[in-house]
């Protein structure tokens, strides 16, 4: 089953993450054929009428906006790019709010580390090069959003 916004197209087959709010979908950009990653929150954010389901659907929708917000104000090789925010009609018949908004950020073709410990290769852990480089783009990539204030180390 195919899901389609205004500019990206993501077959649900192609899910390559998922996490306690959101799953995360391999997407298209229709015009360009550019690869991305979509992340689909898992609760629609559309606020509903009775008061304990709108605070909860309202404190999501917040939550989701800081991320959007947060992703829109970065711009550092190691941390993931934002490419844009789109809203769709699910087409799932179970969905009881179908329009969702979604981010679509870069999209990572080499994986987590992780599913670089999986590998047979790997069985007895990583080199110690490819710890330094790891740990090298992390320390990068906390030192930028330390100095931008994102983040504090106190």
């Amino acid at each position: 089953m195919c899901e389609e916004s205004e500019h990206y197209l993501w077959n649900l087959r192609d899910k390559i993450g998922s996490g306690a709010t959101s799953d995360v979908y391999k997407a298209y950009n229709i015009e360009s054929g550019e690869i991305v990653a979509v992340k689909v929150p898992k609760i629609p954010y559309i606020l509903r009428n009775t008061r304990s389901t709108t605070e909860k659907k309202s404190d999501s929708r917040s939550g989701f906006q800081r991320e959007i917000d947060f992703l829109r104000s970065i711009n550092h090789e190691n941390i993931v790019r934002f490419i844009d925010a789109e809203r769709f009609i699910s087409s799932n018949d179970s969905d009881a709010s179908p329009i969702r908004e979604v981010l679509f950020i870069e999209y990572c073709n080499g994986g987590s580390v992780a599913d670089m410990l999986r590998l047979p290769v790997n069985r007895y852990g990583l080199s110690e090069d490819i710890i330094i480089h790891i740990m090298k783009d992390v320390n990068n990539a906390l030192k930028y959003l330390h100095m931008n204030r994102i983040v504090s180390t106190d």
